[in-house]
């Protein structure tokens, strides 16, 4: 998907939750997974522990494609009217 055939207020959405996650994941937290693999400890992310941020994400893109009313989840920052 081209994110330029967004319309601005969706793109402008997918930013902002961009930022969020970037925030979220370099703050220290449960979402940070530290595993023991051939003497090393290796991180990744568990993304569940932001869903709450991917949630938006999710609702930008329903409601571009005209599918808003299989989304909103009620974890979701977002508000609506």
């Amino acid at each position: 998907m081209n994110p330029q055939r967004l319309e601005p207020h969706h793109r402008q959405s997918l930013i902002d939750v961009g930022r969020r996650l970037r925030h979220r994941l370099a703050e220290p937290g449960e979402h940070l997974l530290w595993t023991p693999y051939k003497s090393a400890w290796y991180g990744n992310f568990d993304l569940t522990r932001c869903r709450d941020i991917l949630a938006d994400a999710d609702n930008a893109l329903l409601e571009h494609f005209g599918l808003d009313e299989h989304g909103r989840s009620s974890r979701s920052s977002t508000t609506t009217t």
